[in-house]
């Protein structure tokens, strides 16, 4: 027996360490003495029991911290998550990436049915879904919307697994959506900007030809009027058919400008003075019920494009406001330096991250639905009632954009009106003045040899008489080779190669190419209803290169192909001056 005053501080020292023990002091130690008394294995049981406890301690902390991990982690996973009651199909719990993608609290998600959860139009598709599930297959589709509390749908593909209970009958669902609505965006932009690509790609095959067809007709029609007796039955049908031919002119333009195929002059311009030119103009185009207002860049960058058509796109855009608002409204133009990052880029197709300087059409219209957004670019589509526009309008728009290196959105809402935003690259220090230089005036008459090669039979029979009418001496090809044989065969000089740009065998570029390289003529004049990257690059005409659009106006007939003497008066001059 241990009797005596250290055994009762003993048994003190002990009782203090168990009620610590007690009190989660894990790391409470008792001492054991030099005796080795029959305490100490009290002592030592203590201790021993004490780092049980706190392995045990250590190892419960490391299951809570990765059971908080995997809360967290389904909580905040991209995934949307729930679990269902196999027999109703209600939700038992759901992640918080699920009620924040939804825009609802937990608390109105858990316990409804999960069809609640989908758009009306898909319910009976995902019911049908979730029922074979439930057997076992695999659902027929899997792609489905869910409905957020603002009304806008998520897209999202679906992917289930049952549970089932000892007697094997389903007695859970667990549900995990994918997000696939930004993904679903970008592809309905690649999908919308391949369309319109083939349009583009049509309308500039068709302009082509008709605008062989419209040269014959208009210039024919020209010239025959001049020969007719003024106010003559025949002077009035051929005017007639003039202006038919002019407005089938002006339809082929838009077209190759919503397909980029028009050669245009760009050169640093301020899109602040387009729009205020522009501004000028609309304050009689209008109407009394709208209001315009300019809130425009003082100091916007510099961009690169031909202004006449930025003109024209800002016209379009504000005519086609106008036309939205017919109780009248607000009408806002904007102009403003933006810089886009990579994320902006990473949302909008074809659009890199960079400086551009935008241009803003706003209305307070009666905006437009998803479908008719989703057609708005498309050549002839128009909501207007028949005989009040071509539909024509935004199409020239969107090219004149493009082909700028530009980007052109559209956001409208049904009441709440529509905003077109276009952005154009700030011009950078590389980019150089490619405008071309004022030719002047040209003379009414030449008498300079030139060489027409032309595969169309009509418009080549067209040009010459139209030329040899001017007073030149016009020599004719039928192609390319064929221009190559006449040219060498002739023992004078020649001053000028007229060619179509699109010929079979050999192009007009191949020609004069190959003209020059043998010395046979030093100035062409490119003629083309349909323009190709042999003589432009993204519709910007190369230097030293001088273009005649098909169809002929009827002023460049009527004094003799004004545009073709321009060229010749310059190579006589040059021809002078050397």
């Amino acid at each position: 027996m241990i009797v005596g005053p250290a055994t009762d501080a003993r048994i003190e020292a002990i009782l203090e360490l168990i009620l610590r023990l007690g009190n989660g002091e894990l790391g409470a130690r008792g001492e054991l003495t030099d005796a080795r008394d029959e305490l100490d294995g009290i002592v030592s049981g203590l201790n021993m029991l004490a780092d049980e406890l706190a392995g045990e301690r250590a190892e419960r902390m490391r299951v809570e911290a990765l059971l908080r991990d995997e809360v967290a982690a389904y909580e905040d996973a991209p995934g949307l998550f729930c679990l269902l009651d196999a027999g109703d199909l209600r939700v038992l719990k759901c992640n918080t990436t699920l009620a924040r993608t939804l825009g609802r609290p937990k608390s109105t998600i858990v316990g409804a049915s999960v069809l609640e959860l989908h758009t009306e139009s898909c319910r009976v598709a995902a019911a049908t879904a979730f029922a074979a599930v439930l057997r076992g297959e695999p659902p027929a589709s899997a792609a489905f919307e869910l409905g957020r509390d603002d009304g806008e749908p998520v897209h999202v593909q679906l992917a289930a697994a049952v549970t089932r209970d000892a007697s094997g009958r389903p007695e859970r669902v667990r549900v995990v959506w994918r997000d696939v609505t930004e993904q679903k965006r970008l592809e309905g932009q690649l999908l919308q900007s391949q369309k319109l690509q083939g349009i583009g790609q049509l309308a500039g095959a068709v302009a082509h030809d008709f605008n062989n067809l419209l040269t014959v007709i208009l210039a024919t029609a020209v010239v025959a009027k001049d020969e007719a007796m003024p106010g003559s039955p025949l002077a009035e049908d051929l005017a007639q058919i003039q202006a038919a031919a002019d407005s089938g002119a002006e339809l082929t333009r838009g077209l190759l400008a919503f397909s980029r195929r028009t050669v245009v002059k760009p050169r640093p311009t301020s899109l602040t003075e387009v729009v205020e030119r522009a501004a000028r103009l609309l304050g009689r185009l209008l109407g009394d019920g709208i209001r315009l207002e300019l809130r425009v860049e003082a100091a916007p960058w510099p961009v690169l494009v031909d202004p006449g058509p930025f003109e024209q796109v800002v016209m379009n855009l504000a005519l086609n406001a106008r036309d939205a608002m017919p109780q009248g409204g607000t009408l806002t133009i904007e102009t403003a330096n933006v810089t886009h990052d990579r994320e902006y880029a990473a949302a909008h197709l074809d659009v890199p991250a960079g400086d551009y300087v935008m241009l803003a059409v706003s209305d307070t219209g009666v905006g437009m639905t998803t479908e008719i957004r989703e057609r708005a670019f498309e050549p002839f589509f128009t909501t207007k009632t028949h005989g009040k526009g071509t539909g024509l309008g935004l199409a020239i728009c969107y090219g004149i954009v493009q082909q700028a290196q530009g980007s052109l959105w559209l956001y409208s809402e049904v009441g709440r009106g529509t905003t077109v935003r276009v952005y154009v690259p700030r011009m950078t220090d590389g980019d150089g003045d490619v405008e071309a230089e004022d030719e002047g005036e040209s003379a009414l008459y030449g008498s300079e040899t030139l060489l027409v090669a032309e595969d169309d039979a009509r418009v080549r029979g067209l040009t010459v008489r139209i030329l040899r009418r001017a007073g030149y001496r016009v020599l004719e090809a039928t192609n390319g080779k064929h221009a190559l044989d006449v040219a060498s065969g002739h023992p004078g000089t020649i001053d000028l190669v007229v060619t179509d740009v699109m010929m079979p065998e050999m192009g007009g570029r191949q020609l004069v190419d190959e003209l020059r390289q043998r010395g046979l003529v030093t100035r062409a004049l490119f003629v083309s209803g349909y323009t190709e990257n042999s003589i432009v690059h993204q519709g910007v005409l190369e230097e030293g290169i001088e273009f005649l659009a098909k169809p002929f106006g009827p002023g460049m007939l009527v004094v003799g192909a004004g545009a073709v003497r321009a060229v010749a008066v310059k190579c006589r001059v040059t021809a002078a001056d050397s």
